[in-house]
C-alpha cells in the first residue's frame, strides 16, 4: 500500500478555516498530518509592535483548531472503531504550533511553527511534504528564510534544484 501523503496546514481564525478543519479531521485516516499551525493572515492577526489586534480571537479564547480536536476526539473512539489509522487526538495536539500571527504577513522572527515547518522541510524521510496555506504564507515564508539563512553560505546551496533541497548532516 503506498504511504499516506505528509501534510502541514497552516490556518487562521475564520470560520471557513474552523469548517474547513472539521472536515480535514473527518479523512485524517487518509493522509499524514505532520503539523497544524496558527497563521496570521490579511484579516486576522494578534497585534503587535504598537498595532492592535484584527479580528483575532481575545485572550483565554479556546482557537480554532483547538475546538476542531476537541470536537474529534468526541467522535475518536468512533472513527477509529472503524479505522485504526485516525490519529489519536493527543497527536495531533502535540503537532499544533503557534507561527508568526503578530501582523499580516509578520517575518520578523523564528516562531514554533515556522521551526516545525522548517524542521519538516529539512527531515530526511521519503516523498514530498504538502504545504497547505489556508491562512496567511508567512509561516511557511519564515522557515524558508531560515533555511536558507542556515544554508546559504554552504557549498551546493546555489546548485539546489527540487528534490535536492540541503539536509542537516
Amino acid at each position: 500500500m503506498a504511504s499516506r501523503p505528509r501534510t502541514v496546514i497552516t490556518t487562521d481564525p475564520e470560520l471557513d478555516d474552523l469548517n474547513s478543519m472539521l472536515r480535514l479531521l473527518l479523512y485524517s485516516n487518509e493522509i499524514d498530518i505532520v503539523g497544524l499551525v496558527y497563521s496570521s493572515s490579511r484579516f486576522h492577526f494578534s497585534g503587535g509592535a504598537g498595532r492592535a489586534s484584527h479580528r483575532w480571537p481575545a485572550a483565554g479564547s479556546v482557537f480554532h483548531i483547538d475546538a476542531a480536536i476537541d470536537a474529534y476526539e468526541s467522535a475518536y473512539p468512533n472513527l477509529v472503531r472503524h479505522d485504526p489509522r485516525y490519529p489519536a487526538p493527543e497527536y495531533l495536539r502535540g503537532i499544533t504550533a503557534w507561527g508568526n500571527v503578530a501582523d499580516v504577513g509578520d517575518m520578523s522572527g523564528d516562531t514554533a511553527g515556522s521551526d516545525l515547518v522548517r524542521h519538516l522541510l529539512l527531515d530526511d524521510l521519503p516523498g514530498p511534504l504538502f504545504l497547505q496555506v489556508w491562512g496567511g504564507h508567512n509561516t511557511i515564508a519564515r522557515a524558508l528564510i531560515s533555511i536558507e539563512d542556515e544554508f546559504r553560505d554552504t557549498p551546493g546551496w546555489g546548485n539546489c534544484t527540487h528534490g535536492s533541497a540541503p539536509r542537516r548532516s
